[in-house]
């Protein structure tokens, strides 16, 4: 999905104005920086819980509550390409690693998606996904979801961590 998205004009266009509000010879991190509080004012983090197959069909009804209403409700995991992702101003983790990681390869920045196993009650399974990128040398995580934690951050001692590339 990133090399289809690094192709659509509402992606080009969103990475040339953020780039075009940096100072000539901006560093990769200051690029990568610049991205994160664009995602931070722009993107909101909605859930694929929100989302749930029922015996009427899809439904946006959270998943704890489409049990108080449905028979059947299964969680539906929604994977929106760059350009939707754009128009509706909201993503999961996933979605919103797909679009930083096409802005930072649009930026020539090269990057790698990191899954992870945060909950405790299943150590086993992947609950989240954020990126590392090469800035200026070194190796930065970058999570678009947990903006209000410094630039760099990522979440300490997962149960299980795989890199993506």
């Amino acid at each position: 999905k990133v090399a289809e998205g690094v192709r659509q004009p509402p992606v080009i266009r969103t990475v040339q104005s953020i780039l075009a509000g940096l100072p000539k010879g901006a560093s990769q991190t200051d690029i990568a920086q610049a991205f994160v509080r664009w995602f931070g004012s722009n993107i909101r983090y909605r859930t694929d819980d929100d989302m749930s197959m029922t015996e009427a069909g899809l439904q946006w009804i959270h998943l704890n509550e489409c049990r108080n209403k449905y028979q059947k409700c299964e969680a539906v995991e929604m994977v929106y390409d760059a350009p939707q992702i754009l128009a509706q101003r909201y993503g999961d983790c996933d979605d919103q690693v797909l679009l930083m990681g096409c802005f930072l390869q649009l930026a020539g920045i090269r990057w790698c998606p990191v899954i992870v196993a945060l909950d405790a009650s299943t150590p086993r399974e992947f609950s989240h996904i954020y990126l590392v990128a090469s800035l200026d040398g070194k190796t930065v995580p970058i999570d678009t979801v947990n903006t209000s934690q410094p630039f760099g951050w990522q979440a300490e001692a997962p149960f299980r961590k795989e890199m993506l590339c």
